[in-house]
């Protein structure tokens, strides 16, 4: 099992490095992989063992995690992402809004004053 961790400063930040890091991986490792595979039965039993392991730790990690509030990295950093996609739209509304304020308050300049002298 292979774990490949990203951090960008940036969301738009395409994902290709960790993609090719991974392909190179894959690549590299393919053959020798083989090799292993050939030379270990998988009724031998050792990985219906390893499996069990595994899902016995991970189960460990989760419980762990629940028990102390710990949150997942990966979910922080999806969180992070929907973050930064509402801000950044929330900054075009602002502007948005300015605009219109400002061509609401240009129209309103270019009427003059009503016959009551409000105006809206």
């Amino acid at each position: 099992m292979v774990s490949v961790a990203y951090t960008s400063k940036s969301p738009r930040r395409p994902l290709s490095s960790p993609n090719k890091i991974m392909d190179f991986y894959l690549a590299a490792g393919e053959g020798q992989s083989r090799w292993r595979w050939t030379r270990q039965s998988p009724s031998s039993g050792k990985f219906a063992d390893l499996r069990a392991q595994s899902e016995s730790l991970d189960a460990a990690v989760a419980a762990y995690q629940a028990a102390h509030g710990v949150i997942d990295a990966a979910k922080t950093n999806v969180i992070d992402q929907k973050l930064g996609d509402l801000n950044h739209q929330l900054s075009t509304a602002q502007s948005e809004l300015v605009a219109r304020r400002t061509q609401h308050a240009q129209l309103l300049a270019s009427r003059g004053p009503t016959a009551s002298g409000i105006r809206f």
